[in-house]
């Protein structure tokens, strides 16, 4: 990166031809795991930058445009309900407005309103925050622990042997973001929020 070679490597770990020199370049590289990566290979990047969430109305006006493009029609109050349960997260918006789409085109439609979307959210199983069963379970289990914190193993344990680094990256993350559960040295407890929550969707 430094020199502005490629060196072709074989799986024996040897250059399977002489390095070849590259004209000036940029290298944009993007991970969800920072901590995950070789610090040596990190530290070669010299501009790092933080992307933040977006919120449920940036997401509402994406999802405007995306419909837009593709000569959908989608209302404003539809736009916001899909906004408000993507976690911030623009693929998760795309993907619900995607299958807001696919049910529409079932019922003969071409728009997507309030209804088709509380109806596809009914179909895939995704509350008024954007959980899904699984997210649900979760917290479930940590309910059934009256107040005590659960250790992640356990939590992973009871959901169908999930891996530890699973439930961390596809669901605490996003559950620590909307405030549900507080993760501590002895493990996951529920927030009053999470409570809140649990108790509105039974």
């Amino acid at each position: 990166m430094e020199d502005g070679f490629y060196v072709p490597i074989q799986k024996a770990g040897k250059p399977v031809v002489k390095p070849v020199k590259l004209p000036p370049f940029t290298l944009i590289a993007s991970t969800t795991d920072v901590w995950g990566l070789l610090p040596s290979f990190g530290q070669r990047f010299k501009y790092h930058v933080k992307l933040k969430r977006l919120t449920p109305g940036e997401l509402a006006d994406a999802m405007m445009q995306r419909a837009k493009r593709k000569g959908w029609e989608l209302d404003a109050e539809a736009a916001a309900v899909i906004g408000a349960r993507a976690h911030g997260t623009p693929r998760l918006a795309i993907k619900l407005f995607d299958g807001c789409m696919a049910v529409a085109k079932a019922g003969g439609e071409n728009k997507v309103d309030a209804f088709i979307v509380h109806r596809t959210c009914e179909i895939l199983e995704i509350d008024a925050l954007g959980l899904d069963d699984e997210a649900r379970r979760y917290l479930g289990f940590l309910a059934e622990a009256n107040g005590e914190p659960v250790r992640l193993n356990v939590l992973a344990m009871k959901l169908d042997g999930l891996s530890r680094r699973t439930v961390e990256t596809k669901l605490e993350c996003d559950l620590v973001w909307l405030g549900l559960i507080e993760k501590r040295n002895d493990g996951r407890i529920l927030t009053e929020m999470g409570k809140k929550h649990l108790v509105n969707t039974d």
